[in-house]
């Protein structure tokens, strides 16, 4: 908590950056992949998964794609909705 509390101390947060969410199950490959944590692969095998299962309903699913980051899957819920 000290260095919190010195990081606090020493910066100020002017703005806090507005996050656009993207749905995965109507995003294009494209949008899915400007996700700084999706390799475009990793945008194709979500997309041709969900197109293949009419849509993605739970997170994990998402591991069952070769590639996916399942250990920045917390970060990744700031970036996509399902």
């Amino acid at each position: 908590m000290d260095v919190v509390r010195r990081v606090f101390d020493s910066y100020e947060i002017i703005k806090i950056p507005e996050i656009k969410r993207v749905s995965i199950n109507s995003a294009t490959v494209a949008e899915l992949a400007s996700s700084v944590y999706l390799s475009w692969d990793v945008a194709r095998g979500i997309a041709a998964y969900r197109d293949s299962v009419g849509g993605v309903t739970k997170w994990e699913e998402l591991a069952t794609i070769q590639g996916f980051p399942i250990d920045k899957i917390e970060r990744i819920k700031l970036y996509l909705t399902l």
